[in-house]
């Protein structure tokens, strides 16, 4: 019997014994911002809004990020329309709302017409009455 082998057999078992535990990561909810010696934690809401085209019913998809005081921090809207005509107006309304709301308060969002569409800007309106609503 070789001699060596219980000697290699120790040294694993101790060396096993030094290595730290692995941690699992930790989940975060969303972007922290360190305000003096409070830490603020942004929240983010969605919710749908609904309008009746010329071609019939369409739908958008908001989401919307509040800051502790209030304010949109951020917002995605994703058009689910099905229309040809109304997949164009929610594109465009799309891509023109974050300059719209961005830094404004929620209590005072009230859009109109965004990229020259303002069937989209009613269904922007309904959404965030109902993300006001969640909070």
């Amino acid at each position: 019997m070789n001699k060596k082998l219980p000697l290699i057999a120790f040294a694993t078992l101790l060396l096993a014994g030094c290595t730290q535990p692995a941690t699992s990561p930790q989940p975060t909810t969303a972007p922290a911002t360190t305000s003096g010696s409070m830490m603020q934690t942004d929240k983010t809401y969605e919710s749908t809004g609904n309008y009746v085209s010329s071609a019939g019913p369409e739908e958008i998809s908001v989401k919307l990020t509040i800051d502790q005081d209030g304010t949109v921090t951020d917002v995605v809207v994703t058009p689910k329309a099905t229309a040809p005509m109304s997949i164009k107006w929610q594109t465009a309304f799309a891509g023109g709302i974050k300059t719209e709301v961005v830094g404004k308060k929620l209590a005072d969002l009230n859009v109109g017409k965004v990229a020259g569409s303002s069937l989209t800007g009613k269904a922007f309106n309904e959404a965030v009455t109902k993300i006001k609503a969640q909070m």
